[in-house]
């Protein structure tokens, strides 16, 4: 994609964002991402560092920081989308050890999947399917090829529209990590919610910016620790 394609890109979408929340909200993404406060710089770095010492270790390409602006993303969510950054191994194992019970039950799904790190992470548990969904065409064919390399038969990846795409039977756990903003974060909520109660249907949200909308939408805290809570329906 050309630069004047994807400042066209990015100026529909806070076109969009105005329209639909207000020029307060536009400007607070602006803002946040403008000036996004002490110590982001170093932060960076350090994750950088990280991410080129699992990709080399695992032979993969998951790490850096992608803007959305800059992917082609057919939805019309795409305003509601964040930055791509990858799952530290450290910070998915934390949050993995607030999960109970057999994982070989659960179908593991990320929605918000982009290159597919947490994916590759969650190959290395029991579980029944490993499944990711992401809605940036870039991002998806990365994971595609991270995946492919991987070679575990569980693993696939799905590009998609998280609050669209049909969802895996049986019991779940699905993964987010703060992929979304509010609006579709209550969205999915709603869709995972609506699921037949005898489905054991969990969240694990890493960076949960949105409790509260979760909460709001029936979802309870059951365990958390660090960057991450696990919820259940009530």
């Amino acid at each position: 994609m050309g630069r004047l394609a994807r400042f066209g890109q990015g100026a529909r979408r806070l076109g969009a964002i105005v329209a639909d929340e207000g020029p307060l909200e536009a400007a607070r993404r602006l803002l946040r991402r403008a000036r996004p406060g002490t110590g982001l710089g170093d932060y960076l770095a350090a994750k950088a560092a990280r991410d080129a010492a699992y990709d080399s270790a695992h032979d993969s390409d998951t790490g850096g920081v992608q803007r959305l602006y800059t992917l082609a993303i057919d939805s019309p969510n795409a305003r509601y989308g964040i930055d791509h950054v990858a799952s530290d191994p450290d910070v998915f194992a934390a949050a993995m050890a607030l999960v109970d019970g057999d994982l070989s039950r659960f179908h593991f799904l990320d929605l918000g999947s982009g290159k597919g790190r947490a994916l590759l992470l969650a190959c290395d548990y029991p579980f029944r399917a490993v499944t990711g969904v992401e809605f940036a065409a870039e991002l998806h064919a990365t994971a595609t090829r991270n995946l492919a390399r991987r070679g575990d038969p569980r693993a696939s990846a799905l590009l998609g529209d998280a609050t669209a795409v049909a969802l895996p039977d049986g019991d779940l756990l699905v993964y987010l990590f703060n992929p979304f903003e509010e609006a579709i974060i209550r969205a999915v909520a709603r869709r995972l919610a609506a699921l037949p109660p005898e489905r054991d249907v969990r969240l694990l949200y890493v960076t949960p910016r949105h409790r509260d909308a979760l909460a709001a939408e029936g979802w309870r805290v059951a365990a958390g620790a660090g960057e991450a809570v696990l919820l259940r329906r009530d």
